[in-house]
């Protein structure tokens, strides 16, 4: 598996740029850029859920298994910080309109990409041999429940939008306390559900906020860091001293939400002295929902068949390409949908 981890790596490096001393890429939060960054992790979280479906014993893949131990829940920070700081940007170009739209546009559309394929994951556990009572499949259509999909981070996605909406709809444009808003029900959310669910089920939600801190205060905090190199180096010192020393402690939720949060200051560091930008990670980044949720239906399915079973590196291949393939044809199908049936049959409803 470290081949593979070589590959992505090599794949990051094309086209990569690097700014001179005391220059600094201040596009590192557009959109073409964040999409390719998103595209490196959502490369990650492939292989990470690969693993889960083989069994790696060779020298080889000890190193990836560290780093995937490394990184752990970390890799799914930047999507959840960089939906938080475009939320944001967005409703402070359109105000209240982008609020208002944020039940269709936002929350409606990822539970209708979302349900279409636990409908897929359900036909193919179904024919797999998997049964299911009533009550789980039920609740795996709002992300509670699992039919083989990934879905902890769908309810996140789901919920954060949720207290954006309320929150902004009490606050309107007051940011300040609207963003607050969201961080206190961010927390009693935490606090609610690690009653039910595991600390991975909710560990990097504060990312989500922290996108929306950083949109609101993003001059200030490149006045401070940008001002010069030392006080760039300084700042990403401090951020790697703070994040290596939460290793120390026992992995407890309130550390975790804290090494999360240095996390993403590390990347946005990064991004500010390295461009990641090429054709590969702009299209994995493009269709990070479906790769992240569709990927386990090829890994199911070929790992089931047990046709290749003994060789890691197909089934690896095997799973990618297909992956890719579904991912295309699921986001171009849903899209499609959506846009030209749902959109048009709620705007004559209104």
């Amino acid at each position: 598996m470290i081949f593979l981890l070589f590959i992505i790596l090599g794949i990051c490096a094309y086209k990569m740029k690097y700014s001179t001393k005391g220059n600094y890429h201040l596009d590192y939060m557009s959109v073409e850029k964040t999409t390719s960054i998103k595209g490196i992790f959502v490369l990650l979280v492939f292989l990470s859920h690969f693993v889960q479906y083989v069994e790696l014993n060779s020298p080889f893949d000890m190193p990836y298994l560290a780093i995937r131990s490394f990184l752990g829940q970390l890799v799914v920070t930047m999507f959840l910080f960089y939906s938080g700081y475009g939320i944001l940007e967005s409703i402070k170009k359109k105000k209240m309109k982008y609020v208002n739209e944020i039940p269709k546009k936002r929350i409606l559309r990822v539970l209708f990409d979302f349900d279409i394929a636990i409908l897929l994951f359900l036909i193919v556990r179904f024919i797999l041999g998997y049964k299911y009572d009533i009550k789980t499949i039920v609740l795996s259509f709002i992300g509670w429940t699992s039919v083989g999909n990934s879905n902890w981070y769908i309810l996140v996605i789901l919920i954060t939008y949720l207290f954006t909406f309320i929150s902004f709809k009490i606050f309107k444009n007051k940011y300040f306390m609207a963003i607050s808003c969201v961080t206190v029900l961010s927390g009693i959310y935490v606090l609610a559900v690690s009653n039910f669910k595991p600390s991975y089920s909710y560990n990097t939600i504060f990312c989500y906020a922290a996108g929306m801190w950083f949109s609101l205060y993003r001059e200030k905090i490149e006045n401070i860091v940008l001002a010069n190199n030392t006080s760039y180096l300084l700042s990403l010192t401090i951020s790697l001293t703070l994040f290596g020393f939460t290793y120390l402690f026992n992995n407890k939720v309130i550390i975790y939400q804290i090494k999360s949060l240095l996390f993403v200051c590390l990347i946005i560091l990064v991004t500010m002295k390295v461009s990641f930008n090429n054709f590969i990670l702009n299209w994995t980044g493009k269709h990070v929902f479906s790769i992240y949720i569709l990927q386990r239906i090829p890994m199911m399915i070929f790992k089931k068949s047990n046709i290749i079973s003994n060789n890691t590196y197909l089934y690896l291949v095997l799973c990618l390409l297909v992956t890719i393939v579904i991912s295309h044809v699921f986001d171009m199908a849903t899209r499609k949908f959506y846009n030209k049936i749902l959109l048009k049959t709620s705007q004559k409803a209104t």
